[in-house]
């Protein structure tokens, strides 16, 4: 075994048994792999992190897998927010929308951390309706998945979208999309 490997393995399960202690995470923000992880979702965890609030993004992981690796379900279960950003091919996505399922059921569970959806060029109402890019991706979904999965992500798109914004107005946007001020309501972090 190398030692890079040795490092790694230690880690997770270290990383593994503090799960059952709660939340280590202020906030883990989920995005779809449509570029806006490198622009927006960097420059929203950058400024969060000025404001020591711990913060973790989801990793890039390929489109074939259909599942949640147990890192992300664990880095779902210890943050206190959950921030999806949502962007125009977000629905295209299948590991994107199983993500958002597994935060929205997280949600409702004892521990559950608030889901905060972040509207990225994109308009709610074609979240909401999922008409447009989203109606798309799920007339495309609906020929290739099963049906009960395809309502599983409609379900938790509609959940989320009509969701109140608990962190209330999480940005400002200036000039090249860099963030001018964010502000995290004390309330969702305590909670």
């Amino acid at each position: 075994m190398r030692k890079s490997s040795v490092k790694k393995t230690v880690t997770e399960q270290s990383t593994m048994s503090s799960s059952s202690k709660g939340a280590n995470h202020d906030v883990f923000i989920a995005s779809s792999c449509d570029g806006t992880r490198y622009s927006f979702v960097s420059h929203l965890s950058a400024a969060l992190k000025r404001l020591n609030i711990t913060v973790i993004e989801e990793d890039t992981l390929p489109e074939t897998r259909q599942y949640l690796p147990k890192k992300t379900r664990l880095a779902i279960e210890r943050s206190k927010i959950c921030v999806v950003v949502l962007s125009e091919n977000f629905a295209f996505s299948k590991h994107s929308l199983t993500t958002l399922v597994e935060a929205i059921e997280r949600r409702h569970s004892k521990t559950g951390a608030a889901v905060v959806p972040v509207f990225y060029g994109v308009d709610r109402s074609l979240v909401e309706q999922q008409i447009g890019k989203f109606g798309e991706a799920f007339s495309k979904h609906e020929t290739s998945e099963p049906e009960h999965r395809v309502t599983e992500w409609r379900n938790a798109l509609c959940k989320n979208s009509l969701r109140k914004i608990e962190i209330g107005r999480l940005m400002r946007l200036r000039r090249l999309g860099e963030i001018e001020r964010v502000r995290i309501s004390q309330k969702s972090l305590k909670r």
